[in-house]
Parts: C-alpha cells; structure tokens; sequence
C-alpha cells in the first residue's frame, strides 16, 4: 500500500514540474503569453509586452489605445474618430484624440464631460464650458467665441494696426503700438490718441469730445496748454490756439515763430465776441461794471512817454489821439510818440 503511494506522489510531482517547466518557457519579459498576444483580464484585453509593441484595449475596444511601432498608422485612421486617445512612438513620441464637439470636447473632466478642448476644424482649437463655446484659437487670433467679443490678434502692431481689438468684427479698431512706452488708440485704421508715461496726444486732424476738464488739487501755478515751437518752423509762421463754439472762434491766442525755436508777438484776439468785464451781458464790444465806483487803469512802462488812447473818428476817416499831462487830457490827429 505505501508503494502504490509513492509511486503515485512521484507521478504527481512529475507531471506538475513539467507542467511548470513549460509555462515559464511561455511567458514573456511582462508575464503575458508569447505564444497568444492576448490576455483576457476581467473587462479588459492586453496585448503582449515586448520589444515590438505594447497594447491596452479597454473594453468596449474604442475607449483607449496604447500603441507602440505596431500597425499604428491604421489603428489611427481606424478609430481616432471615434473619441479614441492614441499614443504613437513609432517615431516621436505623440498623443493622439478624435474632434470632439462643444457638447462633448476631446479633452475633459471625469466629472464635468461638457468642459473642455474640441477641434471644430483644420488649424482650430476651441474651448467649451458647460456645453458652450467661450474661447477659440485660431492661426492667427485669440477671441472670445463671438464676432462681436474681444479678439487678440495674431500680428505686428502699430499705430494703424490694433491687435487687440474690443469688437471682432471691427478689426481696425483697437490699441496698437506705436514706439517704445507709447499705446496708440487706433480707429478706423488711423491713430487718434497717443498714450506714453506722462502724456496724451490726439493725433492731427482728430476731435477730442470730453466734459469739463479739472485740475488735480491743490495743483499750485500750472500751464493748462502749451505749443512748443521748434526751430523748424520759419520766422513769421503763425502759432496760435484757439477756443471756438461750433465753429466760430471766440478767443485766439496768438503767436508768431521765430525761426530760432521761440515765439514772439503775442496777441489774444477775440475776433467774433464782446468782453463783458463785471458783467455776463456786456451791451457794447467793451462793458465795464462794477456795483462801486469803476476804474480803468491805461499805464505805461515808460519813463518818459505816457498812454495814449486811439479812437476811431465817427466820420470813419481817420483817428484821434487822446493823451493826458498833468491833469490836461489833449486830444488830436497826431498820433501819440
């Protein structure tokens, strides 16, 4: 009896040992059979790991793929359009997904699948929150997901050429850049204000439209305008500024060039207005008023000439000059030294 038991332990052993020496001869560098490159894995189905490719199909077989130097061109063509994620070391290594759609992008979230990046098409990336378009990239812009949303464009600005444009439809309409430290405000394809670390330049023939205009406090003694004058401007060339009320001036200030880089011949002219001095309603070209004794001051600077008055005759022929001498005022054709 005991024979027959050893006899039948050592056929057991035998066969197991062989048995083992033949599964090891079969299995390859990651555990799968070198014989079937495929293992079934519960829901899954691996293929083999060795040097010439390395597979995992999930289950259903359009999910996901890992491929490497292994028919990847026609699992590509195959399935990629089928939201499948594709990774190809064939030569580089690259990574691969379908199109997707806005409501339901290529790359999203576990829990938030309508968020993320679809291609709507060639050269275009678009991204979808919710289940709807907020940004796209393009070639040659950046934009909100609107004709009429703001866009970043793709291009060399200037101060004719805005690259980002408030309104897409509208591309020539925006801030540019017109040299180092300065922001062009372009419209139209024209640059109408100029914006640089201590200054703001509306460019030639433009209108600037604002409301009052206020000082900073407290400001102290300030020049509220200014036109410098350059030597390139020929002696006698008129610099003047103006205030006007739809079209018609009211006061002129006035200047000429000296050719030197100065100006000189000052006048205000107040060519089409009445100055009212103590009163908002002057009646004549001059009206002096005051609610006391009123008195106008005519002084010179010199020390041996006087003021003097000059009065159109009212016969429109010629002048009478007035001056004053120890308490004698003369008037006569001659005019004042």
């Amino acid at each position: 009896m005991k024979k027959k038991f050893l006899i039948i332990l050592g056929l057991f052993l035998g066969i197991g040992l062989t048995f083992a020496f033949s599964i090891n001869a079969q299995m390859g560098p990651g555990g799968f059979s070198n014989v079937d490159p495929f293992l079934r894995d519960g829901d899954a189905i691996r293929l083999r790991d060795t040097i010439d490719y390395i597979g995992i199909f999930a289950d259903p077989i359009d999910n996901l793929i890992v491929d490497n130097l292994y028919a990847s061109t026609t699992i590509m063509d195959d399935l990629t359009a089928n939201n499948l994620l594709v990774i190809d070391t064939s030569t580089t290594t690259e990574l691969y997904v379908g199109d997707g759609s806005v409501a339901s992008p290529s790359i999203s979230f576990i829990n938030d699948i309508d968020t993320g990046l679809y291609r709507p098409s060639a050269d275009g990336i678009n991204m979808s929150l919710g289940g709807s378009d907020i940004f796209r990239f393009r070639t040659t812009y950046f934009d909100l997901f609107s004709n009429a949303g703001a866009r970043l464009v793709r291009e060399s600005a200037s101060s004719t050429n805005p690259v980002l444009i408030p309104y897409g439809d509208d591309d020539d309409t925006g801030i540019g850049w017109n040299a180092a430290d300065e922001l062009s405000f372009v419209a139209g394809g024209t640059e109408g204000l100029r914006i640089d670390y201590n200054e703001l330049e509306v460019q030639p023939l433009f209108t600037l439209a604002t409301g009052p205009i206020e000082f900073e406090e407290d400001t102290g003694a300030i020049t509220a305008l200014n036109m410098p004058v350059s030597s390139g401007e020929a002696d006698g060339n008129e610099m003047s500024m103006s205030i006007s009320s739809d079209s018609n001036i009211i006061a002129k200030f006035y200047s000429e060039a000296d050719g030197v880089g100065g100006s000189s011949d000052f006048k205000l002219l107040l060519p089409n207005a009445s100055v009212g001095i103590g009163t908002s309603t002057p009646a004549t070209l001059l009206d002096v008023f005051n609610t006391s004794t009123s008195t106008i001051t005519i002084d010179s600077n010199s020390a041996t000439q006087g003021s003097c008055l000059k009065l159109k005759d009212v016969d429109g022929g010629g002048y009478t000059y007035c001056y004053v001498l120890d308490g004698t005022m003369t008037c006569s054709t001659d005019a004042c030294n």
